[in-house]
């Protein structure tokens, strides 16, 4: 679509990008990729505090493993700090449920995360009752 009756050059560019469909970088088929933002923080010298913001997905597991592994030796305590944290797929939740297995603690877990680990271990009752 062309666009007509605007003023200047920069309307003209605002008018012609509604229009235009915009492949995002790094996706494929119109399906943007999201991004996991990890951050190791050193506020005490005994634990290793790794930060996830974002979408936790199973391609980002090794990563956040080695995160905590990098700074982390026997003497010192990790923990995850998933504050941030907007989703979740099956295989990260696994991993967060392996992790809080090893003593790694999970802070700041968003409800329905927790709610998740804990149906999948088996120590959630659930409300909803078949008939």
């Amino acid at each position: 679509m062309i666009a007509t009756n605007v003023d200047s050059e920069k309307e003209f560019v605002t008018a012609m990008a509604r229009d235009v469909p915009i492949s995002p970088v790094g996706s494929t088929r119109g399906v943007v990729k999201q991004m996991l933002k990890i951050t190791q923080q050193a506020e005490i010298a005994e634990i290793v505090r790794v930060s996830l913001s974002g979408h936790f997905t199973s391609e980002y597991v090794p990563e956040v493993e080695k995160a905590l592994v990098q700074n982390g030796n026997k003497s010192k305590r990790c923990a995850l700090d998933l504050t941030n944290v907007t989703f979740v797929d099956r295989p990260a939740m696994e991993f967060l449920r392996a992790a809080q297995l090893r003593k790694i603690k999970l802070e700041n877990l968003p409800s329905w995360v927790k709610r998740w680990i804990q149906l999948e271990a088996g120590n959630g009752a659930s409300s909803f009752k078949a008939r």
